[in-house]
């Protein structure tokens, strides 16, 4: 509101409907009015319509006589402060729901490893030792068949729980996960991948960095392949001055940027987002049909350590 567009207008204005409708007004001036001051917070009302969040107080105005002259408001538009709170929380859940995740995950691959793996050894060294007893050729060939299943499974139960969380992260740290994982990628994939990093072999970064950095790099490598029909990806990561910076690569088809269904379809570009938040960073991507798509992350460098010279 202007001077000009308020003067002479009762303050209950700037109520929302909801608040005239209860007599929030009224029960403003009357505890004003009692107690001489009345602090509150609510939302009020721009001369547009829109609300934004204050926090006030109702003062009575008196002359030197004692008598009663009005009453006056002071309020601070407390929207950005509220905003950030909110923003605050939402991070924090989100935090907490990762964390979770990666938890979950860990345990899972654990179990994987140890007691489905084992028991799959445990299979394959069967077939092997009936194998070597076996004198029937029918039944030989069965037998081979079989182990070639069992193989099979046992690679692939070895790399479902390396992808849902890899030994080396946690011990190694990022470089030697991402190495591995882009190396295993394209064998899978049959996408030719490389990482190039070799100044950050010995460097560690904090745990929440690496864990988000390396998710976000699994979640690119993936939409290159079953999205983008890439046949070439290249993994960069490097430090420059404050900042870790991640870019991944790839030669597929690309999508428009600009275009809000592109970037909602599940692809995975706002979990990159996410992730990239939680950790202090940003997400830009640069893409355009049949040209490929370039993703930089970009995150405050935390604390390192180097591995000690006589670590490989």
């Amino acid at each position: 509101w202007t001077e000009s567009e308020a003067l002479g207008q009762s303050g209950e204005i700037i109520f929302t409907p909801e608040d005239r409708e209860a007599g929030a007004p009224e029960q403003e001036i009357e505890t004003a009015f009692i107690n001489g001051r009345a602090p509150d917070e609510r939302f009020h009302l721009r001369r547009d319509g829109s609300r934004f969040y204050v926090s006030g107080v109702m003062t009575l105005l008196k002359d030197t006589g004692g008598n009663v002259r009005g009453f006056a408001k002071i309020a601070r538009d407390m929207t950005e402060r509220i905003e950030a709170e909110k923003a605050l929380r939402g991070k924090e859940m989100l935090q907490r729901i990762v964390g979770a995740q990666e938890d979950e995950r860990k345990r899972i691959a654990r179990n994987l490893h140890d007691e489905l793996g084992q028991q799959l050894t445990a299979l394959r060294l069967r077939l092997e030792s009936i194998r070597k007893t076996c004198e029937d050729t029918e039944l030989c060939g069965k037998i081979d068949e079989t182990q070639m299943i069992a193989k099979s499974i046992d690679n692939g139960v070895d790399f479902l729980a390396w992808e849902l969380r890899p030994a080396a992260l946690d011990d190694l740290g990022l470089f030697a996960a991402l190495d591995k994982y882009v190396k295993e990628w394209s064998h899978h994939s049959g996408v030719t991948a490389e990482l190039l990093a070799s100044k950050l072999k010995r460097i560690r970064f904090a745990p929440e960095v690496e864990t988000n950095l390396y998710r976000i790099t699994q979640e690119a490598l993936n939409n290159a392949h079953k999205h983008a029909s890439a046949r070439r990806a290249e993994v960069m990561l490097e430090k420059r001055g404050e900042q870790i910076v991640l870019i991944i690569e790839d030669d597929g088809k690309g999508f428009d940027v600009k275009k809000k269904t592109n970037r909602s379809k599940g692809i995975g570009l706002i979990g990159m987002q996410e992730r990239a938040t939680l950790i202090g960073g940003t997400v830009e991507i640069e893409s355009a049909a049949g040209r490929g798509t370039t993703i930089f992350v970009r995150v405050p460098a935390a604390p390192t350590k180097r591995r000690r010279s006589n670590e490989k």
